[in-house]
């Protein structure tokens, strides 16, 4: 965790624990460790400063900002003990068409992926064809807390690891800072955090569900592309229980 990032509301970045760590450490692992234990996070871990970054010059309005949660040190040390573990198990579970925040992939070779299938479809080959560009427009914010909850357990993840998930999720204050003062507090119902450490590895286990979804419906040959026998070559690939679970 880098040490200079901005401080949530308990005022502390992670650079002062790093700093001071030899007075502060046994206080600090058993804070993590109760939390591991009981699977409850104390409410006054889980508020967060809401900072409302511009997506263009001259925003004028809400939807133009892209609201960025600060959270306590002490929270992101829990989360990102979790998204590490999480991480470790990520290619497993995530079909290997899906890049964004799974090491070992790169977002780019999607771009170029989609770059190669433009120029198949521009082709003249007396044959409609179209393709689909999906905006996920407040992706984080559109989530729903009971999906991601049966999404854990259809992906077979214990009962223990689901309740810490959702304690953290579940269970978030915020202030809205306004020219550099938090303004207001209030609870969440719904989303993720841009920001927590465990948001974006959460986000691409709801989106491998639209991946499993899409992949009956080429299966089913509703979408896709139609092969041609001849000139084509057929090569036999693993398909794992998770993917034939949502199949």
């Amino acid at each position: 965790m880098k040490g200079d990032g901005s401080p949530g509301p308990d005022g502390f970045h992670v650079g002062f624990f790093q700093k001071c760590w030899e007075t502060i450490k046994r206080d600090l692992i058993e804070a993590v460790q109760e939390f591991f234990h009981c699977g409850k996070l104390l409410g006054q871990l889980n508020t967060s400063f809401i900072s409302l970054i511009p997506k263009c010059s001259n925003a004028d309005s809400l939807d133009l900002f892209r609201p960025i949660s600060l959270c306590g040190s002490v929270y992101k040390l829990i989360t990102k003990i979790l998204a590490t573990r999480l991480q470790k198990m990520l290619s497993d579970l995530i079909s290997p068409n899906q890049t964004a925040f799974i090491k070992g992939r790169k977002i780019s070779h999607g771009i170029l992926l989609v770059h190669e299938m433009v120029k198949y479809l521009a082709k003249k080959t007396g044959k409609a064809r179209a393709a689909i560009k999906i905006d996920l427009r407040k992706a984080f914010d559109s989530i729903r807390w009971p999906f991601i909850q049966a999404v854990l357990e259809s992906m077979n993840f214990s009962p223990r690891w689901i309740q810490w998930i959702m304690a953290c999720i579940q269970s978030p204050r915020y202030s809205v800072l306004i020219n550099g003062s938090p303004f207001g507090f209030f609870e969440s119902y719904s989303g993720l955090r841009q920001g927590d450490p465990i948001s974006p590895l959460l986000f691409v286990l709801v989106m491998e569900v639209l991946s499993q979804k899409l992949d009956v419906e080429l299966t089913n040959g509703r979408i896709g592309l139609e092969l041609n026998s001849g000139k084509s070559s057929t090569f036999c690939g693993g398909r794992n229980d998770l993917h034939q679970h949502f199949s």
